[in-house]
This record gives structure tokens, C-alpha cells and sequence, in this order.
């Protein structure tokens, strides 16, 4: 080692290849141009072997429009080249793909997203982003890797690999992660590693002992607030609860999964599920009671007293509910159809002088006094939250208003991209244009999902009340067949089917087995107008089929 202020001398013999240094010479070969679209340096032998490898060369979206395309591909460059290395943690050194590039640090939400972005890349690396944040089960010292929001994005990323994985693959991810994922959830329900979540008489749940943002939206007015009158100890967002009742709902369905795939675990899966049920019910009973505001129409931050007891919502000195926005539509996304004041919260979602905007939806209201086009979240469209309630919309049967939605945000934000050739963090409201780190990928990673969504052929979304349980095509006649389980009682749900290729005639639904609170659902997209033989034991289910644009195929069944 050399001292600091030291210098030494260092010897080394260096070989060189005549035949791989004039190789290096020729111009750039076809399996390099997939990488940002256009010519690269030239790499040696064993790294083009060892790229093309982790990155086999595919098309990006080859059916989206040129600027989709040309913006796409400059999020996933800036994506796949956010690696930093090395990184501590877990006992060893790991490298990590980085919301920003040089970003040195762990980030467990951004972490989330980030392999959300990957799974339209390469699911190995978005299955590595997902295992570094999860905590081994024997670890005494965390329940995941913390950094940052405790935003458990992982619940989600787990089961968008499980969700178009053939059933080895699926049944593989869900040993290896699902008592993991549910350590997660234990820690943010307050059961496990000592947390402190669950301390509120109300029942209510904050992570604010932990980090300053309990959402990841920096200066989010309720969170300003709540740390200017330096009440963090006292007050429970919407959001906590929220992401606790969506991830019991997730390790709902996950769970019902892998006790299809194994049934030696169907003991432990079912307590898991009534644990599951109680909590639901705990959540939703206390948001309903304690933060609902019924002036704004929004959920509000619940400050309680030195006791834990519930005092009412934080005002402003107007007495104005301070969580108008993001966090205060938040039961929504953990509710879906079953959210008791869904009409009201879906009214902010499409509502130009509320959430909606041209280029995406932002994160506070535009008619609450406290926003501001100056700040960094507050006046701004970001994309990960936007994530959450699009999906929510397919649960509540708003395929054609989440379409134009996703076109606002892909179209803005690449048009931002392809002008400078930067991936931004988030687009200003008042103009439109990117801004902040200018090589950012974490948050806005969920853009590569829409556009898979939206471009890529076989691509299956649905809202987060439902689980693919499998897919295929159908050989003998043509078309799709689909086996999802659907959570929740509802009046019925959007699926969405890329498939620029085919042209489907007709979706037909049914019930195979479950209750109203959980049911498996068969669909057929075919190609054909022939009527399909239903089995006799099934039940047959009302089902529409819309073109909603080129490639872009909406079933819309009734429950």
C-alpha cells in the first residue's frame, strides 16, 4: 500500500495479441448495435462473449412509434450502464445497478423499480436487484436491506417475475423469495427485527422512525410539515397502511400460487392468508375511521398524542388537509374496486385541475394552496407512484383512460430524452422539460414496463388484484388462452394483450373454482369467431374484447 502523501513505483509486463488488437480495428460488428441503437466501441473477444451472454441481442419494441423507440432505448442504456461496484453490504461485496450514475449508495425503492425496468431486459438481473434487497430469513439484524424509503417496490418485482414464468420457473422464485417477501411485509406491519411501525392506538402504521420520507417524495407538504412542527414521531401517513394492505393482498395471491405448485405447503399458506385477511381488515378499518377526510375528499396524515392515541388529520393553519396528492389517494392502489371511497379518489386521478396533467400525473393537487411549481416533487411528474395507480385503473375497469395516460407519459418523457439525449429524473410541470440528474434510470425505470405493455408481443398486464397463473398459445385453433387468480370482490377488470401480429376476434371468460374473495378465471383470446366449449363446471363470465390501438387487445370481464 502507498501511504497518503507517499509515492512508489510499479513495474508490470504487458503482453499484446497481434491478431486480437487488429480485430479491434474492423469496424463494429451486428451483435453491437443493439446496444444503444447504434454503432459502439469494440470490445475483445471474452467481454463480447460475456455481454452478449448477460445482454442477448433483441429488438426494443420494434411495433412503438420511432421517438418511443429511440426514447426507450436511451432508459435502458442508461439502465443497464447505472452499475457500481464495488458496494458493501450483506457481509460481502456486490455491484448495483444505481438509480444514478456514480450513486455510491443502496436505495431500497429505487432498488424496486430498477428491477421492475430490468424484467424487460433480462429477468436474471432483475431476479439479482430483487435478491439483494431481501434479507436472509436467519439474518437477526434486518428484515430487508434498508436504505432510504422503505417503499417495498420487492413485492412487486417478485410478482412480476412470478407472473409470466412457466411453473417450475414460478415455483422456483417462490421458494427462494416468498418467506423472504413476507419478512418484508412482517417488519412494515410491525412484527419482526423489533420494528416500530405498529405504535399508534389508531392502528394506523409509520416508518418515519426509520427515514425522514416515508414515500420517497421528498418534499411532499405533509412531510414538510410534519418535519417543520417536529411531529414524525406522531403521525401515520395513508401511504404505510396502503403498501401494507396492497403487499397482504400480493402475498395473497402469491401465496395461492405456490400452494397450487406445492402442495406439502398448504398448511403454512393458509395461516399465512387468514394473517393476511386480519390485516386487511385491521388497515382498512383504521383508515376509514382515523384519516379519511371527507372536505378534500383525500386521506390525510393522522397526528396522534404522547400516548399513541389518534387526534385528527394534519391541517394546515387554514385547516386545510396537507395530503392532497399522492399519498392521500393512496387506499386506492391498496384497495382497488373494494376502496370505500374508490369514485372520489379515481375523480382525482382524471381531473386536469387535480392529479392529471399532460405529461403524467403529479404528485400533489394543483388546486391545493400549497402547491408549487418550484419544488422537487411537489410541482413535478414523476413516474413510480403513477406506476402504482395505473395498474389500479385495470383493476377498476379504466383500461381506455390508463392508455391515454401511459401515451402522455411515454410520449413526454421521450420527447425530453431524444431532445438531449438524457434520461431524466422527472419532467417540470410548468414546461415540461427533464430535469434533475440527466443519466437517472431507478424511478423511471417503470416507463420500460408501459412500453413492453403497450409494444411488445405476448406481454400480459393486469391490474394488481389479479396473478397470471399462466399463459399459452393455443396450437389447434389459434389465439391465446390465459389462467390468472383474481383477489377481491369485484364488479369486474381491464387485462391488456399486446400482440401487433394476430388479430383477435373475441375474449371468452370463466370461473373455474374460488370464492368471490379469490377465484381462478380462465380467458381465451381467439382468433375466430367459432364459440368455445366451456367445461361444465365452470361458470361462464361476461367478457368484452377492444382493439384500444394498433397491437393493443383489452378484455374486459364482468364479475
Amino acid at each position: 500500500l502507498v501511504p497518503p502523501q507517499g509515492r512508489a513505483v510499479r513495474y508490470a509486463v504487458l503482453t499484446f495479441d497481434r491478431e486480437r488488437d487488429a480485430a479491434a480495428a474492423l469496424p463494429p460488428a451486428d451483435w453491437q448495435q443493439h446496444v444503444f441503437g447504434r454503432p459502439g466501441l469494440p470490445l475483445d473477444d471474452v467481454q463480447k462473449q460475456q455481454f452478449n451472454l448477460a445482454f442477448p441481442a433483441t429488438a426494443l419494441l420494434p411495433a412503438a412509434p420511432k421517438d418511443i423507440r429511440q426514447g426507450m432505448g436511451i432508459l435502458r442504456a442508461t439502465l443497464l450502464q447505472n452499475v457500481v461496484y464495488p458496494i458493501y453490504t450483506k457481509q460481502g461485496w456486490i455491484a448495483h445497478f444505481t438509480p444514478g450514475k456514480r450513486w455510491d449508495n443502496l436505495y431500497t425503492w429505487d432498488g424496486g423499480f430498477i428491477a421492475l425496468g430490468l424484467k424487460t431486459v433480462n429477468r436474471q438481473l432483475s431476479e439479482y436487484m430483487l435478491d439483494l434487497y431481501l434479507a436472509p430469513l436467519d439474518d437477526p439484524e434486518q428484515a430487508f436491506v434498508h436504505h432510504g424509503s422503505p417503499v417495498p417496490v420487492q413485492w412487486m418485482a417478485l410478482r412480476e417475475l412470478v407472473s409470466d414464468a412457466p411453473p417450475q420457473e414460478q415455483l422456483r422464485l417462490l421458494k427462494r423469495h416468498y418467506e423472504r417477501a413476507k419478512l418484508f411485509y412482517l417488519f412494515i406491519v410491525g412484527r419482526t427485527h423489533g420494528s416500530t411501525t405498529d405504535k399508534f392506538q389508531s392502528g394506523l402504521l409509520s416508518t418515519y422512525d426509520y427515514f425522514y420520507s416515508a414515500h420517497g417524495m421528498d418534499d411532499y407538504p405533509a412531510q414538510l410539515r410534519t418535519h417543520l412542527q417536529g411531529l414524525s414521531g406522531h403521525v401515520a401517513p395513508a401511504i404505510t397502511a396502503s403498501q401494507a394492505i396492497l403487499g397482504a393482498r400480493t402475498l395473497t395471491l402469491l401465496s395461492h400460487l405456490f400452494e397450487r405448485l406445492d402442495a406439502a405447503q398448504a398448511d403454512a399458506l393458509q395461516a399465512d392468508r387468514r394473517m393476511y385477511a386480519a390485516d386487511i381488515q385491521k388497515l382498512s378499518l383504521a383508515l376509514e375511521q382515523h384519516a379519511w377526510d371527507a372536505d378534500s375528499q383525500y386521506y390525510g396524515y393522522v397526528v396522534h398524542d404522547e400516548h399513541g392515541a389518534p387526534q385528527g388529520i394534519l391541517r394546515d393553519e387554514n385547516g386545510c388537509n396537507l395530503n392532497c396528492g399522492f399519498d392521500g389517494a393512496y387506499p386506492l392502489v391498496a384497495l382497488g374496486a373494494q376502496a370505500p371511497h374508490r369514485q372520489e379518489l379515481l375523480n382525482k386521478l382524471t381531473d386536469e385541475r387535480e392529479l392529471l396533467t399532460p405529461y403524467g400525473l403529479t404528485a400533489v393537487s394543483q388546486s391545493a394552496p400549497y402547491f408549487s411549481h418550484a419544488g422537487y416533487w411537489n410541482g413535478s411528474v414523476w413516474y413510480p407512484h403513477a406506476w402504482y395507480f395505473g395498474r389500479t385503473l385495470l383493476d377498476l375497469a379504466q383500461g381506455d383512460f390508463l392508455l391515454t395516460l401511459v401515451n402522455r407519459q411515454l410520449s413526454a418523457w421521450c420527447a425530453q430524452a431524444n431532445a438531449r439525449w438524457n434520461s431524466y429524473e422527472m419532467l417540470r410541470l410548468a414546461s415540461g422539460e427533464g430535469a434533475w440528474h440527466p443519466t437517472f434510470s431507478g424511478l423511471t425505470s417503470p416507463l420500460l414496463n408501459w412500453a413492453h405493455s403497450l409494444y411488445t408481443p405476448g406481454t400480459l398486464t393486469t391490474g394488481l388484484s389479479a396473478l397470471v397463473l399462466s399463459s399459452e398459445q393455443r396450437t389447434a385453433r389459434g389465439g391465446t388462452s390465459v389462467l390468472l387468480c383474481h383477489q377481491g370482490q369485484s364488479d369486474g377488470f381491464h387485462l391488456w394483450l399486446a400482440d401487433p401480429d394476430v388479430h383477435y376476434i373475441r375474449c371468452t371468460a370463466w370461473r373455474l373454482n374460488g370464492t368471490p374473495d379469490m377465484q381462478d378465471i380462465q380467458l381465451v383470446f381467439s382468433t375466430d369467431d367459432q364459440l368455445l366449449d366451456i367445461p361444465p363446471h365452470a361458470q361462464p363470465l361476461p367478457s368484452t374484447l377492444t382493439c384500444l390501438q394498433n397491437g393493443l387487445w383489452q378484455a374486459h370481464v364482468s364479475l
